[in-house]
């Protein structure tokens, strides 16, 4: 059992935040597939590494056990939103042979998931940051994990490895996790005595979300070209930011009629939004045609509905 002491102004520091590089995930996901865990929402998951690493997967997991994670630099400033930077260490000194091993893992693993697991893991930080704004420490201690008590003022974070941490003014970070799914894991380094210990805990993967992060971006462009056909899905994924129609007719290799003419019909679908300056007219994704592009689920089936009948063709 970790047991971790706050003060008055260890409350106050508490934060929620997000790793800038993905060494935590890749070591957790590593894990799981050493354990061959992860329930039925990482299924999907699971047979895309099996059908691109076979048997090394597990091998190159079973290698990697003897990696544990450290701060690199110092938490990000007090009062900013900067991830947190971690680093890879090794209990048998073979820290290059790891990191490349953790680096190729990584490469095949979750950069393919890179966008959808990223703004998973911050819709769930940006939850936990509401609950912690709006119903203080109690709320968010008391729903962010079963393995979690608040008895003011330690937390009890029940884990295998036990340990009593005094925060003495430090605060603590508290970080979400896709692949450590069923533990929570407490960081505290020794050789950065004034940096806030970490937290990380498991998020709630359901069913929806599952088939969003493990729906490739592959996957994802060819159900946006089947909704509403390649040259749209084209421009759609072309407005990274706002473009003229002769601009986006260059940029995807048509005439700036054949551009009009369908910017027209995804402005009356609501997915982009057209302006006028000077003699010029730009477009915009909205928000609706941002989360087209990105994968995302519609809050209302019937508005997929009416995407499909304007854009029909």
């Amino acid at each position: 059992m970790n047991r971790i002491y706050f003060t008055v102004e260890d409350l106050a520091q508490t934060r929620i935040v997000t790793a800038k590089q993905s060494v935590a995930e890749t070591l957790f996901a590593m894990e799981l597939i050493r354990r061959g865990t992860g329930g039925a929402f990482f299924g999907a998951w699971h047979r895309s590494i099996r059908r691109r690493l076979g048997t090394r997967a597990h091998a190159m997991a079973v290698l990697a056990r003897s990696a544990r994670l450290g701060y690199e630099l110092l938490p990000p400033a007090k009062g900013t939103s900067e991830p947190l930077e971690l680093k890879l260490t090794s209990h048998w000194g073979g820290d290059t042979q790891l990191t490349a091993l953790v680096n190729e893992f990584y490469k095949v693993a979750l950069a393919p998931y890179g966008k959808p697991i990223h703004d998973y893991l911050e819709a769930d930080r940006i939850f936990r940051g509401e609950v912690l704004l709006n119903g203080g420490v109690d709320a968010l201690f008391s729903t962010l994990h079963p393995c979690v008590a608040w008895n003011a003022p330690v937390l009890e974070v029940d884990a295998p490895m036990g340990q009593d941490i005094h925060l003495e003014g430090r605060g603590l970070l508290i970080m979400p996790s896709l692949f450590l799914f069923d533990r929570l894991t407490v960081i505290s380094s020794p050789d950065h005595p004034y940096a806030p210990p970490l937290l990380i805990y498991p998020t709630t993967l359901d069913k929806a979300s599952a088939s969003r992060i493990w729906n490739t971006p592959e996957a994802s462009e060819q159900a946006l070209s089947a909704l509403v056909g390649n040259t749209r899905a084209r421009i759609l994924k072309s407005l990274t930011k706002s473009y003229t129609t002769s601009e986006l007719g260059r940029l995807i290799g048509i005439s700036a009629a054949a551009a009009s003419q369908n910017t027209a019909i995804l402005r009356q679908a609501g997915l982009i939004t057209t302006r006028r300056k000077s003699n010029e007219v730009f477009h915009t994704l909205t928000p609706l045609g941002a989360a087209l592009v990105q994968g995302q689920p519609f809050g209302d089936h019937q508005v997929r509905l009416e995407v499909e009948s304007l854009v029909a063709s």
